[in-house]
């Protein structure tokens, strides 16, 4: 499994810079290659988000909850880009974030547990 995130991080950093290989292999035992289906909620309303997304292929989109309860899209996230909800990651704390993939989506995830 190792060696798959490692080839999906090449695929999409060997295009913007050179990283030695030594660097990958240090990497990848914190990262799991994970697939979800289209519509699945990786961090629902009131949850404290536990994980942060490297979108390898797909498309995710993270809601927000206004002064009146009503939920709007306030960004959406493609091929290599980071999806996750980075103040409640960092501090850990419950957030009225949504966070779910629009498409099929592939990702490289690292669990705040590692």
């Amino acid at each position: 499994m190792e060696e798959l995130v490692i080839t999906k991080l090449k695929m999409i950093y060997a295009p913007l810079m050179s990283v030695d290989d030594k660097v990958y292999k240090k990497l990848a035992p914190y990262l799991q290659y994970k697939t979800y289906p289209e519509n699945t909620i990786l961090k629902n309303f009131g949850e404290v988000e536990t994980s942060a997304r490297l979108i390898v292929d797909g498309v995710i989109c993270q809601y927000q909850l206004d002064n009146e309860g009503n939920e709007y899209a306030a960004k959406v996230y493609y091929n290599g880009q980071n999806a996750f909800d980075l103040i409640s990651y960092t501090d850990q704390h419950v957030s009225d974030t949504l966070i779910i993939t629009k498409t099929e989506v592939e990702i490289i995830e690292l669990s705040k547990k590692k």
